[in-house]
């Protein structure tokens, strides 16, 4: 099954290196399990919590997985596999958790639209003014600055030669 090599790694080498795996063998058996992470954490603790349940010692036991605004990390197939014990939280827009090579593929074919350029032309806009708005003036005001400055420095330049 498909999973981001990356965050597996990590979870091995924080089962492994730092002694996860040896530090819960000691936890009794009726006690629950719960791997909880941010972000790229979330990626990790979901690969920490498949690697367990795979494993014959931690079969049976209450392990749940939860994870906030987890980047997508493994394959549809073994995300249904995870979802007994896996609980992905996603904040309303939170883009991380959405973000894969297949919807940014959908995505750029998507801005490649016309109506869709148009519209991301008009909201890049709109987002510019806002921060020219923040800085206290207006681009317009920017712009004659700039032009301003590229005549002085063009002035300077000819009569330094």
């Amino acid at each position: 099954a498909g999973v981001h090599r990356g965050m597996l790694n990590g979870a091995r080498y924080i089962l492994d290196e730092w002694g996860l795996r040896a530090l819960l063998r000691t936890v009794p058996k009726d006690y629950g399990i719960r791997l909880v992470g941010h972000s790229l954490g979330a990626g990790i603790v979901t690969m920490i919590g498949a690697l367990l349940a795979r494993e014959e010692e931690f079969k049976g036991r209450d392990l749940q997985v939860t994870g906030f605004g987890m980047p997508a990390c493994v394959s549809p197939e073994l995300s249904e596999r995870l979802r007994p014990f896996v609980t992905a939280v996603v904040h309303r827009e939170d883009a991380v958790p959405r973000l894969s090579f297949t919807n940014l593929v959908r995505l750029s074919e998507d801005f490649n639209r016309e109506e869709e350029r148009e519209w991301c032309k008009k909201q890049l806009a709109e987002d510019v003014n806002c921060v020219w708005d923040h800085l206290g003036f207006s681009r317009k005001e920017a712009q004659q600055k700039e032009e301003e400055e590229a005549g002085d420095a063009q002035g300077a330049a000819g009569a330094a030669e």
